[in-house]
């Protein structure tokens, strides 16, 4: 199955085609568009789009989460590339009845910089730090930090789970946050 492997092959088979359509909800024609894509950015011709390629997508690298994302997408496949493409195309979103738990499952893991299965105050510091740059203070972004967290912290426990985490995300705003047309 193309599901548990790279396509290193030079042409999509149509079963191939057929199951990531069933899987991404892409279709057919944005499949090729997309594996040339993905072929054209895997330069050292792997089967695996390095960090480095990864960057390559313009997208992408205007994304101040951008770095965030390389890191959760290491060494991806073409499979995984279309997997993680469907999370932010907002054609398929919509198709799917808008956000969903996959998009907050993401979103948590941008949010959990050390990756501990919890969003602390450092792992918001940090990442609203990517998000606003120098637009604000310190003093603003920690107040903003120290804000939302008291307002979502339901337990009291300093730290944000995921369930916390979906409760607090605003779902109206996530498709129009995260998603941007690749195929253009």
């Amino acid at each position: 199955s193309i599901l548990a492997m790279g396509i290193q092959a030079s042409q999509l088979t149509a079963a191939e085609i057929e199951e990531l359509q069933e899987k991404t909800g892409f279709s057919q024609k944005e499949i090729k568009v997309l594996y040339r894509r993905f072929m054209r950015l895997d330069k050292s011709q792997t089967g695996d789009i390095l960090p480095s390629e990864f960057m390559a997508i313009p997208e992408l690298a205007m994304n101040p989460l951008a770095e965030r994302i390389v890191v959760l997408f290491q060494n991806i496949n073409f499979t995984q590339f279309l997997e993680i493409l469907s999370l932010f195309n907002s054609r398929i979103v919509q198709n799917r009845g808008g956000c969903g738990k996959r998009h907050l499952r993401l979103l948590f893991r941008l949010y959990d910089v050390d990756e501990d299965g919890f969003i602390s105050e450092e792992d918001l510091q940090k990442v609203f730090e990517m998000l606003v740059g120098d637009n604000l203070t310190e003093q603003q972004i920690q107040r903003t930090v120290r804000r939302t967290l008291s307002e979502a912290d339901e337990d009291g426990d300093g730290v944000l789970c995921f369930a916390e985490f979906s409760k607090a995300f605003d779902l109206a705003n996530t498709q129009q946050e995260i998603t941007f047309n690749f195929l253009e």
